[in-house]
């Protein structure tokens, strides 16, 4: 049964928006890494390295993000600081991640208080489910005051919306600065996307740190800024002959160095205890800009309706599928034939998998977009359309002329 196609908003860009699944899909399996291991064995060696670096999901998230607002927002917001402007981008945001957020979280506390698991333990990363609490998972804030995401949050991937919308609170004065450096020669903004990415490389290259023990300062503060300038790139050289003919080959080679830096970092693992995978982080502004640039090859599979959907889903499968492998795993404790390592529990793990999707699509249709267009028009600017690119799809650059290229197009779950 063909997937149904959905109009593109205004402004989007497709291969973004597919790219968006592979990195909610990498979470995902990451957190069923054990799950899949289990039930495949030896045939899924050779992608296991792959698996236990999904936790770069996030970080691949948060490029993606960058840019996405630098490419909706930087012309209306960059040249000077507006209050209103300011105030509608803020609550766009809010429209966009809050009311689907404020849903899960509600029900998954309710799920820790009924399970025992939201009450004071000796557990270090148990979850207290108090009304002060709640009150911050609710305002989204609750990443703000802390180092550690163990017990940060109720949701397992709520610490990243925390620290994301952190990002959207300094975003209006991040554009104004971003807005200044446009004109810069494009090497030295390509150079500074790669740049601002070189510390969490580095940290992890040196230290062996992952996902558990990265500063998420450093991870949400240089993802964030690389996708803004990897934007500026886009704007200045898309549509030239040149981008268009190397940008496919870019992106095909990006994926297979992630790849290779997946598998060279589980050879020293073997070595020397730690997680280096974090090095493949430097290559995702490269990715994301080869993606938005290029007209074929991997940007036309990442363009496709069914790819693009599951994009669009994939805000709702980041947030629920923790949800899900938490409640199962309490569940299949309390039934033997269901205990992780029997051969009914690996049975299912795979199962699992298109539970998330098809929550995840349920929750999208049904929650998250109508909840978005009702609060868009109730909220600041009313029935106003949020700035985007009027047709082409990325707006003109000061420094050359519009475009007329042709678009292209588990054991147990830890934090994420």
């Amino acid at each position: 049964m063909p997937v149904q196609s959905h109009s593109a908003p205004r402004g989007e860009i497709r291969a973004l928006t597919g790219l968006r699944l592979v990195a909610a899909l990498w979470v995902l399996v990451y957190h069923l890494q054990a799950g899949i291991g289990a039930a495949a064995g030896r045939y899924l060696d050779p992608v296991m390295p792959v698996l236990r670096a999904g936790w770069l999901g996030v970080d691949l998230f948060f490029v993606l993000s960058g840019f996405v607002m630098a490419l909706t927002y930087l012309d209306d917001m960059g040249p000077r600081f507006g209050r209103r402007a300011t105030g509608r981008f803020l609550w766009a945001r809010l429209c966009r991640v809050w009311p689907l957020w404020v849903l899960l979280t509600c029900l998954f506390a309710g799920w820790l208080l009924l399970s025992g698991r939201g009450v004071a333990g000796p557990v270090e990363e148990q979850r207290v489910v108090t009304p002060l609490a709640l009150l911050e998972q609710v305002l989204m804030v609750q990443m703000w005051h802390r180092d550690s995401l163990w017990g940060s949050t109720f949701v397992l991937a709520g610490w990243s919306l925390s620290v994301e919308f952190l990002a959207y609170v300094c975003f209006p004065v991040l554009v104004l600065v971003v807005w200044r450096l446009r004109r810069l020669p494009v090497v030295l903004l390509a150079s500074g996307a790669v740049g601002v990415m070189v510390p969490l490389a580095y940290l992890s290259f040196s230290t062996g740190m992952d996902n558990d023990v990265l500063p998420w300062q450093v991870r949400i503060g240089g993802a964030f800024v690389s996708g803004m300038l990897t934007c500026l790139v886009v704007r200045r050289i898309g549509g030239s002959a040149t981008a268009s003919r190397w940008s496919p080959l870019a992106a095909s080679l990006c994926l297979v160095y992630v790849v290779f830096v997946c598998w060279w970092s589980a050879t020293r693992s073997d070595q020397q205890l730690g997680d280096y995978s974090g090095v493949a982080a430097l290559f995702f502004p490269v990715l994301v800009g080869a993606l938005a640039l290029a007209p074929r090859g991997l940007a036309t599979l990442l363009s496709s309706d069914t790819a693009v959907v599951g994009g669009r889903i994939s805000f709702a499968l980041y947030l629920v599928h923790g949800c899900v492998f938490e409640i199962t795993d309490d569940l299949f404790q309390r039934v033997p034939a269901l205990q992780p390592g029997s051969p009914l529990w690996t049975l299912v793990q795979p199962g699992l998998v298109l539970v998330c999707l098809a929550l995840s699509y349920g929750l999208w249709r049904g929650v998250e977009e109508p909840a978005r267009r009702w609060l868009r028009r109730v909220g600041p600017g009313g029935r106003r359309a949020p700035a985007r690119p009027p047709s082409d799809r990325f707006p003109p650059s000061p420094d050359r002329p519009p475009s007329r290229c042709p678009s292209g197009g588990r054991g147990r779950v830890r934090p994420a």
